[in-house]
This record gives structure tokens, C-alpha cells and sequence, in this order.
């Protein structure tokens, strides 16, 4: 066997593979053996059609399926022979007999040549927040909703009420709408799916009050309608009193004090902002990191990263027809600047790794081991086992490495979220990553599945 590379534009190498005969008859004989037991042909029982009946009449199919797996051995004993570096998947390009001989191209992808800019003292702002008394006050409230009664009474004042009420569709004069459907529901004032102009046409209104809304439209293409509501009932929610019986309620026994469970309330909520703040950071990162360094993404992995950003949506709008007639490429401009932040990333964070000398560690699987220990009741050890052999794991755990180490570097400055609880650094451009910040998952959102194939 020869073989030779050369160099096409940009990450681009073809591989030429010349095969002896001997190395190629020999799989072809043994392709038609193992096929000769499946084969049926009239004249002959099941398995004992002889060669020469077999290659006249499935030699394609089967000589074509064979070849393919012929190169895929080929291209792996050169791969490890001349320890071959590449990102996503080999292309064969063609296969041809050249006289006696076998030629197999192959066409595959580099890792891009740059130099990893210096992530030493990248600037990036640290919004902070600190969990306040009404903070914690308003989650105390709705705990205490939660575990409330309901009391009937007669008249609606405030949004902590429940109407039962009848609702029809009546046309311009008032009268109901033959066919139209009628329903009877249990609507909650206080609900955040009630539109607030019809929630206001509930307040002060008592059993056997009526009144008509006009509701929008739901869809362009959808007439909108009036709508009657006719109350049949009303009872309000009273709020539990938030004490030591419903703190030890609320936590299944695990406290039994209403102060320890206020200050829980606090860590909780506490929790939840830093997060925000890591994943805030986080995105400043990728975003800095991504822009530091510039070199072109190979455009086989960013295709093959836009066909699977489409078909994810074409899953998701599955109930949409013309999602489903749609073809990558009436798409392809829409996903490939994401798909090529995704492809460049992935590729820096492995120069990272590889910088860093970072590596997955026993010690690092405890914390998901603690926690899937306790969600399933089941041997550590053997959860450790499981996690160990996860590649979603493994990837995550070096994903946070990777963060941990440009944070530890970093010049942070304090900021703080906006008053919806959102952080935008100005100007920034942003691009939906779609990795998974949360280490309680148990998986790592793969940015880009192709570079993860890099061998």
C-alpha cells in the first residue's frame, strides 16, 4: 500500500491511498461469503447460491458495500501510521481501479494552524446582585399562597380569587353563537397567563355577574371574538400563615423553624443570581475569546453544524408543514454565522485544554456523583463507573476547567443587572451558544459534535 497527501485550500487535505490487489481481492472474496447465507434465489435453498450466480447478480451491490469498508480500513492504518490529525468526518471521493491497482481518495479537514491569543488579564464585567428582605418576602408570600385554602365568598376584590365561570362565544348582538363551544373554568386572577385588560373586568364583580371581552385574534390569518363570561362562583384564596408547621410542611421535615427556612429562602434566591452572574461571565468569555483569535473555520464542520442547528429546528417546529418541506440550504445563511462562532470556539477551547495540560480528574465526578447517588438511591461506585465512561460529563467537567482558567486570569469589574435581571455588556454583539451552563444536568450541550470527533 502507498500512500501520498496533498495540500487543497485553507484546513483542506486529500489523501491518495494506492492498494495492492491482494489487499483488496482477498476482503472482496470474504464479503461474498459472508453474504452467500442471506442470499435467495430461485433454483438454489436459502445460503447455497454458488459465487460465481452470486457475483453475477449482486456483485455491484455487494462489491460497492464492500469497498467502502475496504477504504474505511485503508484510511485507518494510515491514520495511525502517520498519526493523521483531523476534525469531523473523512469524505471518500472516489474509488477506482487503475489497472491492477485500487486508487482511494480521501478528502478530510485540519485542525486550523493560529497562535492562541493571550487570555492573561482579559477584562470582563462581574454583575453582581445582592438578594434583598423583600426579595426573600415575595417567595415567603408565594409559599404561603401555595399552601393556602380556598373560602367561598361572593364578591371579587383583589386577584386572589377564583371565578368558575362560563364562557361563550355571542356574536355582535349578544346572543351565543350556534356550535360555538362552551367552557366552564377555574380561572385564577392572579394567574401570569391572564391578560391584564380581562383580569381587570373580573375586580368587584359578584356570583351571576356578566360581562363581554373581545378577545384578539390568536393568529393573523383568525377572526377575533367576543367572548361572554357569566361568573357561577367565587372563592378566595387565603394565604397560609407562614410558621413552623408550614416550614417542616414545605421542607418534608428537613427544618423545622421558620427562620431557618427564611434563611434557606435567602441562600436559595442567593444562589440563583450567582449563577446568572457565572453564566453572564461565562458568554463574556466565549464572546472575547472567539474575537482574540482570528483564523477561518473549516467549512465542512461548519455545514455539517448548520444541518444539525436545522434539523433541531425542524424537530422542535415539527408541526409547522413548512418547516418540513424546507432544505438546509433555504436556511443556510440564517445558522452559519452561529454555526461558525460554535466551530471556532470549540476549536480554541481545545488549544486551551491543550495549553493548560487540563485533564479530567477522579475527584471531579464527586459532586455529580453525590447528586445522582441521592436522585436514584443507588451504589456511588457504580454511579462513578457510569459517569466516568459519560463523554456529556467528561465534557462538561473540562468545559468549567477551561472557564476556571481564563476567570482566574481575568480583570473583573462589578456591575450590576438591569432592573429585569438581565446583564448586556454595551455593544456587544451576541450569539446564541446554546452550552449548557448547568452542571446539575449530568450532560454538556456539544457546541459542535463534529469538532468533538477530532482525533
Amino acid at each position: 500500500m502507498k500512500h501520498s497527501i496533498n495540500e487543497l485550500e485553507n484546513w483542506i487535505r486529500q489523501l491518495e491511498i494506492i492498494a495492492e490487489p491482494s489487499e483488496v481481492n482477498e476482503e472482496l472474496e470474504k464479503a461474498y461469503r459472508e453474504a452467500q447465507p442471506h442470499i435467495d434465489m430461485k433454483g438454489f435453498r436459502k445460503g447455497k447460491v454458488p459465487l460465481h450466480m452470486i457475483k453475477k447478480f449482486y456483485g455491484k451491490q455487494i462489491e460497492s458495500d464492500a469497498m467502502s469498508d475496504i477504504a474505511a480500513d485503508l484510511f485507518n492504518k494510515v491514520f495511525h501510521s502517520e498519526k493523521l490529525s483531523f476534525i469531523g468526518e473523512p469524505k471518500l471521493v472516489s474509488t477506482e481501479k487503475v489497472e491492477s491497482e485500487y486508487k482511494f481518495i480521501f478528502e478530510y479537514e485540519i485542525v486550523p494552524e493560529f497562535i492562541l491569543a493571550d487570555y492573561h488579564g482579559i477584562n470582563i464585567d462581574e454583575p453582581v446582585h445582592r438578594v434583598t428582605d423583600e426579595e426573600i418576602e415575595k417567595e415567603i408570600e408565594q409559599i404561603c399562597l401555595q399552601f393556602g385554602k380556598l373560602e367561598e365568598t361572593d364578591q371579587i376584590t383583589d386577584d386572589l380569587h377564583v371565578a368558575n365561570t362560563t364562557i361563550q362565544e355571542v356574536d355582535e348582538s349578544g346572543l351565543p353563537i350556534i356550535g360555538s363551544k362552551t367552557e366552564n373554568p377555574d380561572i385564577f386572577l392572579q394567574s401570569p397567563y391572564l391578560a391584564p385588560d380581562l383580569k381587570a373586568l373580573f375586580i368587584n364583580l359578584k356570583a351571576g355577574d356578566s360581562f363581554i371581552h373581545n378577545q384578539p385574534a390568536q393568529q393573523a390569518d383568525q377572526p377575533s371574538k367576543r367572548l361572554s363570561f357569566t361568573i357561577n362562583n367565587i372563592k378566595k384564596l387565603v394565604p397560609a400563615e407562614f410558621n413552623d408547621a408550614l416550614a417542616e410542611t414545605y421542607t418534608g421535615g428537613k427544618l423545622t423553624l421558620a427562620q431557618d427556612l427564611k434563611d434557606e429562602i435567602g441562600f436559595q434566591l442567593q444562589e440563583q443570581w450567582d449563577q446568572k452572574s457565572r453564566q453572564a461571565m461565562e458568554d463574556q468569555i466565549v464572546e472575547k475569546m472567539v474575537a482574540m483569535n482570528d483564523f477561518e473555520a473549516p467549512n465542512g464542520v461548519v455545514r455539517n453544524v448548520v444541518i444539525g442547528m436545522f434539523e433541531d429546528v425542524k424537530k422542535k417546529y415539527k408541526d409547522v408543514p413548512q418547516f418540513q418541506t424546507a432544505t438546509v440550504d433555504q436556511f443556510y445563511s440564517e445558522f452559519e454565522d452561529s454555526a461558525i462562532f460554535r466551530v471556532k470556539w470549540e476549536i480554541i477551547r481545545s488549544k486551551v485544554i491543550e495549553n493548560e495540560d487540563l485533564k479530567v480528574e477522579d475527584f471531579d465526578f464527586d459532586p455529580y456523583v453525590a447528586e445522582e447517588s441521592a436522585r436514584r438511591k443507588s451504589d456511588p461506585e457504580k454511579i462513578k463507573e457510569e459517569l466516568m465512561e459519560n463523554q456529556n460529563v467528561i465534557a462538561t467537567i473540562l468545559y468549567k476547567k477551561v472557564v476556571d482558567v481564563i476567570l482566574d486570569f481575568a480583570i473583573t469589574n462589578e456591575v450590576s443587572f438591569d432592573d429585569q435581571g438581565h446583564y448586556h455588556p454595551d455593544g456587544a454583539e451576541h450569539h446564541h451558544h446554546d452550552h449548557d451552563h448547568d452542571e446539575h444536568e449530568h450532560h454538556h450541550q456539544e457546541e459542535d459534535d463534529e469538532v468533538e470527533k477530532s482525533k
